[in-house]
């Protein structure tokens, strides 16, 4: 990330497991359409990676979002993904959302231990 290394800040996590016959498309779409705005229409994200879990069944796709910090994530960025703007964009995640995926769950982190310093 531009201000340091990932991990060093708050995160929100979603979760996602697929139906395999939807994943590919869903990734496609999650990936060029829904990321990018997420990323442009909330500046206050300090960074986004996404993850894919290795020997597991359901395979589970992981997304963090960073927030410079707590005051960050939970003042602006949650805030700002509920805006009304966004409300075409957020009817569309949970259309595709019904329609692809198994599980989910979205939960926001602050970081109790580091190790070394």
């Amino acid at each position: 990330s531009w201000d340091g290394p990932f991990g060093n800040r708050p995160f929100l996590l979603w979760s996602l497991e697929m139906k395999p016959e939807l994943d590919a498309d869903f990734q496609h779409w999650y990936e060029n359409e829904y990321l990018p705005l997420q990323v442009a229409d909330i500046p206050a994200w300090a960074g986004a990676r996404r993850y894919l879990s290795v020997y597991r069944d359901p395979v589970r796709h992981l997304t963090f979002f960073e927030a410079a910090d707590e005051s960050v994530l939970f003042n602006r960025c949650l805030i700002d993904i509920r805006a009304p703007h966004r409300n075409k964009a957020n009817l569309e995640w949970q259309e595709k959302v019904e329609q692809a995926v198994t599980w989910h769950d979205a939960t926001s982190f602050r970081q109790i231990y580091r190790r070394p310093g």
